[in-house]
């Protein structure tokens, strides 16, 4: 089979941040979401990642206090955060969108990470409890009692105007890069080079796509969901 390509533009800074559908910007730096329909862990990182989002990240108390708000008024309980605990230690607690790990900030409850056998994911507590603060929970894998709602996160993009004469087509806008994929235009390429000068000759300055984050790679696997696409060209070599 001969690859798709894959290309995208980065957006200019000039323009106003948006967040996908169904996310609202939360401190002109987070896109947030609220799922009321109790998860486990690993339900809720999936049913987030398929709507082009993670489990919420927070990396400081401005962040913590927003989702908190966030989710307090959305009207949830407890909230499942994308953070996972292997042993009792804020350094052995690490991001869903492997970021790092929680060392240099998090908000546990006075029991810290307390790992213990399934108790490695991470959860808020809203009106009951420690608001605010974050507990280890069973991961809900075998107790339906351990299931949550959750807060999705989605990295703001950049409002690109589609009608302006020096753009190309924003076709997929999302984390400040336009992304087109060619098959859109029925276009097929056997090598890289020659898909790259297809994304320069069609006003794709950065040329084929570069992946630099876990939700990079998450994204683009979501454009060819549900398709035959087994391979795509991208930006590296």
């Amino acid at each position: 089979m001969i690859p798709l390509l894959l290309l995208f533009l980065l957006l200019p800074s000039t323009f106003c941040l948006i967040c996908p559908k169904e996310y609202y910007l939360v401190n002109d730096s987070k896109c947030l979401k609220a799922a009321w329909t109790r998860a486990t862990h690993s339900e809720a990182e999936s049913n987030c990642t398929a709507s082009g989002g993670t489990l919420v990240n927070i990396k400081n108390a401005i962040d913590n206090h927003a989702v908190f708000n966030f989710a307090n008024t959305a009207g949830l309980d407890y909230i499942w955060i994308g953070l996972s605990c292997f042993a009792n230690t804020t350094s052995s607690c690490f991001w869903d969108d492997a970021s790092g790990s929680a060392a240099s900030y998090s908000n546990f409850d006075p029991y810290g990470p307390n790992y213990s056998g399934d108790r490695n994911c991470v959860f808020m507590w809203m009106s009951a409890g420690y608001p605010a603060r974050w507990s280890s929970s069973n991961c809900g894998n075998n107790f339906a009692m351990y299931s949550y709602g959750y807060i999705c996160e989605a990295p703001p993009t950049l409002n690109g105007n589609p009608y302006h004469s020096m753009l190309p087509a924003c076709n997929y806008n999302y984390n400040r890069k336009c992304y087109m994929r060619s098959d859109d235009y029925g276009k097929l390429y056997s090598n890289q080079s020659a898909a790259n000068n297809f994304c320069l000759q069609n006003g794709y300055t950065s040329g084929l796509a570069s992946i630099h984050s876990k939700i990079d790679v998450d994204f683009i696997r979501s454009l060819y969901k549900g398709t035959n696409t087994t391979h795509v060209y991208i930006g590296a070599e």
